[in-house]
């Protein structure tokens, strides 16, 4: 009976795990590319000196 309520806990949350895993990983890989390709942040250029 323990072990099927510990089943019916885990099971739910195994799941949510499985699905989870995908899309952080995806999430990561993304951050890591946009890392990669954007160029490091610039300061914004000053603006023009009115003369």
């Amino acid at each position: 009976m323990l072990a099927g309520a510990a089943l019916a806990v885990v099971s739910p949350a195994a799941m949510y795990l499985a699905s989870a895993v995908p899309l952080l990983l995806a999430f990561v890989a993304a951050l890591v590319l946009a890392r990669r390709t954007t160029t490091p942040p610039v300061a914004a250029p000053a603006p023009a000196p009115h003369h």
